[in-house]
């Protein structure tokens, strides 16, 4: 949902709110907003306008941050497949860059647990607690492709390719906790990363 949108969202809820109270109504609602960046670490100043508004009315606000998403459905993983099958996978770019990862089941495990407990609000980070080097990410791709991750994949081959996913997902460093998650009580199902990769893998079969 656009911040357009989510902005025209929470006028009509407003608008609702105050045509309750001239009659007599107090329900509250709850319409937590969603908004996902894949690969950044933000801050609580992020959607400013939209994230704000809403507390002050009384909704509860959960603004999820999605870190890169193992799924052998869609995303990423698919377009890194091919060429890790043909042995010519590698390092994106560095290698160095940090990726926080998150395995599709706990996406919606984690929305799901949100959606359960009132005392989810705010930003949330949506990445599994151990975020690896993009190195050993692909170190690991191509041992379970039993596959060499010989040859690295420049970053401008990346743009190419991928376009602005290049950047956001592939080519970015971030080294994300979800520090409210563990708080909130979320079990992940996977906490590290191979597992997780060799399911998402498997899918794909």
């Amino acid at each position: 949902m656009s911040a357009h949108r989510c902005r025209r969202l929470l006028d009509d809820v407003a608008a609702q709110r105050r045509e309750r109270a001239r009659d007599g109504a107090d329900r509250r609602l709850g319409h937590p907003k969603v908004g996902e960046r894949v690969g950044e670490v933000l801050d609580d100043a992020v959607e400013r306008g939209i994230g704000d508004r809403a507390p002050a009315m009384g909704l509860r606000t959960v603004m999820l941050r999605t870190g890169v998403v193992l799924s052998g459905k869609g995303g990423a993983l698919p377009k890194m497949l091919p060429p890790f099958k043909l042995g010519v996978g590698g390092r994106l770019g560095s290698g160095q860059q940090w990726m926080s990862w998150i395995a599709i089941e706990d996406v919606v495990g984690i929305i799901r647990h949100a959606i359960a407990n009132e005392q989810v609000t705010g930003p949330v980070n949506v990445v599994a607690p151990n975020p690896v080097r993009n190195k050993e990410f692909t170190r690991l791709l191509a041992g379970m492709l039993h596959r060499p991750a010989i040859f690295p994949a420049p970053a401008f081959v990346l743009r190419l390719a991928m376009g602005e996913m290049a950047d956001a997902i592939l080519l970015s460093s971030d080294r994300v906790k979800p520090e409210r998650m563990l708080a909130a009580g979320y079990k992940f199902r996977f906490e590290i990363l191979e597992p997780a990769l060799r399911a998402a893998v498997l899918s794909r079969m």
